[in-house]
């Protein structure tokens, strides 16, 4: 082996292992003491949210946005149910905005509607129909216009402690309760620690931290793996965690997975629903920041529609190492976009995919503009919108608001640059 080709060898290694910052914009206030789980955007538009659960000590909450400061959320009342893991949010068309939370002691599931009372979210539904009744369960996924029975129901996948996933088709009665059917279990070989939902291709991407990431057909139940190698030397480089979704207009998509292990979200590129081509990564950090601020992070979302504070999108991610205790970071996705090289689509509120002339690419075509694309009325460029408060105190401080144009630091892992010092590259001679 030439020492041309090692060295081309560990260039192509560094581009696998470089991982781009994104400064955060916002962060809910810290709740010491907790374990922070999967979130959920809230996109109802009036009752925009981000929830949160605690899976030490039990718990939910939601952040209305824009935050102010830190200030305190509404409670959601999870009575006697245990500690959740995590919950996800579906706008559904037959059904309306729900947010679902597991809870992980007695396998309980809980509904909340965004427009249920004043207050913004009080307890619609506490199951306890034998059939919801779930051991331990550890992630919940939503999806929508999926059919799993001849009804053709809105459908809930849960995994629990074991290797399935067991299937939901879901319900609300006419006295509004919010229900539904067991439906098939689906053998995974693996415990997922990750689900969502991509509800236009009825494709379930499931994370197991100890096999990797999956495509699962939610009409026949296939399993695909998409990327199994959990490796250093993978382009996961350790066991993913949760996942979350953004849709584009062509039908393919972005699958985003947090590695705990690498303080960085993985990205990939999916193009068929058994095909995911890795992208790249990127931490979260402050701007100008050499390393990420958000380390641990087992958990994520995305939303690509329109958020108070937020107009091109929102990433949340979980932050359990606060300096005041665990919390959520919120980050524009105009500035992930921007300086990963990714696209921006901001979806309409018609309850469907987003519309085919609502992309504007400027983060992965034109490498964006300061403003995001949109007018904020005068407070400032950047996907991190308009409000900015000085954060609770202890707290990390709030990140001045960031267009982005140049706040990009480029990671590179120990080792790579003294290879490259090592094995230069040299014209081969003849």
């Amino acid at each position: 082996m030439t020492r041309g080709l090692t060295t081309w060898m560990v260039l192509v290694a560094n581009a696998a292992l470089a991982q781009t910052l994104v400064p955060f914009s916002d962060q809910t206030a810290g709740v010491a003491g907790r374990v922070l789980g999967d979130p959920a955007i809230v996109t109802t538009p009036g009752a925009e949210a981000v929830v949160g659960t605690d899976t030490m000590v039990g718990g939910a909450w939601a952040w209305y946005l824009p935050l102010d400061g830190g200030v305190p959320a509404q409670t959601l009342n999870l009575g006697a149910a245990g500690p959740p893991r995590g919950a996800d949010f579906r706008r559904f068309a037959a059904l309306g905005d729900y947010t679902v939370v597991p809870a992980a002691v007695s396998g309980r599931i809980l509904a909340f509607h965004p427009d249920a009372g004043a207050d913004g979210g009080p307890l619609l539904y506490d199951t306890s129909d034998p059939g919801f009744v779930f051991s331990v369960p550890t992630s919940v996924a939503l999806a929508d216009k999926v059919q799993v029975d001849a009804a053709n129901q809105p459908t809930m996948f849960i995994t629990d402690n074991g290797l399935r996933i067991q299937v939901f088709s879901l319900q609300v009665d006419a006295q509004g309760r919010f229900g539904g059917v067991v439906g098939p279990t689906i053998n995974l070989m693996y415990t997922a620690e990750g689900l969502v939902s991509d509800d236009r291709k009825a494709v379930l991407y499931a994370a197991a931290p100890t096999g990797g990431l999956f495509a699962i057909d939610e009409n026949t139940y296939a399993v695909s793996p998409l990327d199994t190698n959990t490796t250093s030397g993978g382009n996961l480089q350790g066991q993913p965690a949760g996942l979350a979704f953004y849709p584009l207009s062509d039908g393919g998509g972005l699958l985003l997975a947090a590695v705990p292990a690498r303080d960085s979200v993985a990205v990939y590129a999916v193009t068929s629903n058994t095909t995911a081509s890795f992208v790249g990564r990127f931490g979260v950090g402050f701007p100008g920041a050499t390393s990420p601020v958000v380390r641990s992070s087992h958990f994520i979302d995305v939303t690509p529609y329109p958020m108070p504070g937020f107009p091109r999108g929102l990433l949340v991610i979980a932050d359990p190492l606060a300096a005041n205790g665990a919390n959520y970071k919120l980050v524009g996705w105009q500035d992930v976009a921007s300086l990963v090289g990714l696209p921006v689509e901001v979806a309409s509120f018609d309850g469907g995919a987003p519309p085919s002339d609502a992309g504007v690419q400027d983060g992965g075509v034109d490498g964006g503009t300061t403003d995001g694309g949109l007018s904020d009325g005068g407070a400032g460029g950047g996907g991190g919108g308009s409000h900015l408060g000085p954060g609770t105190p202890g707290e990390d401080p709030v990140p001045p608001k960031c267009g982005c144009a140049g706040g990009s630091a480029t990671i590179l892992f120990p080792g790579v640059l003294l290879l490259l010092a090592l094995f230069p590259r040299r014209r081969r001679t003849t």
